[in-house]
């Protein structure tokens, strides 16, 4: 069976809010702290966040919890190391200017 259109735009509105609240609690540290310890308090909120959702998404479709965890916390490190290696390359490449 098909989705009706009011399922599919319910679907669409409740992710987007979910994502907004998602995105909006990062807010609090920022505005709380130091920028660089906001930075951190941030990093160590995203680790967990993305690690309770692994494991309920990993528990749902009957996988291995920690595999999930461990493999989503491990791509979201090395995304935050290229990203910061990279914003430190452009920024050297604009001093030299």
């Amino acid at each position: 069976g098909g989705h009706t259109n009011k399922e599919i735009w319910l679907s669409t509105f409740l992710t987007f809010v979910s994502k907004f609240i998602v995105t909006l609690s990062f807010l609090p540290f920022l505005f709380m702290f130091a920028l660089d310890v906001g930075i951190i308090l941030d990093i160590i909120w995203g680790f967990l966040i993305l690690s309770v959702f692994s494991y309920i998404i990993a528990k749902k479709q009957q996988n291995n919890p920690i595999k999930a965890i461990i493999e989503h916390v491990l791509i979201m490190g090395i995304v935050i190391c290229i990203t910061y290696y990279l914003g430190k390359l452009i920024d050297q490449f604009f001093m030299m200017r």
